[in-house]
C-alpha cells in the first residue's frame, strides 16, 4: 500500500489549522504568482483576496503628503493580507 507523504503547509496560519479547517478551506485556496512590485491592494481600494504568503514578503507601504512611500509593515508566512475582508469590510483602510 502506497503512502502519501505528508502536506507541506508553508504559512504558519493555514499550517495552524487543523486537518477538518484546512480541507473545508482548501477548495478556496488558490497558489499564486505575485512579481515583485505588484500591487494587491490600493488604499480604500476593494479587498477581493485574502493572501497567505509561504515563500514571499507582502510589503504594507503609505504614501505620505510630501508623496514619498514608507514601508510601514511587513507580512511573511507566519501571516496574512486582507484582514478587513475577514472583518467584513470590502475596501481596505484608508
Amino acid at each position: 500500500m502506497d503512502e502519501k507523504p505528508p502536506l507541506i503547509i508553508k504559512n504558519k496560519i493555514l499550517a495552524g489549522l487543523s486537518t477538518e479547517e484546512y480541507q473545508r478551506l482548501l477548495p478556496h485556496l488558490e497558489a499564486v504568482d505575485l512579481p515583485h512590485g505588484k500591487v494587491i491592494y490600493e488604499m480604500g481600494g476593494p479587498v477581493k483576496y485574502v493572501y497567505f504568503p509561504s515563500n514571499a514578503m507582502i510589503s504594507l507601504v503609505m504614501e505620505l503628503a510630501d508623496g514619498k512611500i514608507v514601508e510601514v509593515g511587513l507580512i511573511g508566512n507566519d501571516g496574512m493580507s486582507g484582514v478587513a475582508a475577514l472583518m467584513g469590510e470590502e475596501t481596505s483602510p484608508e
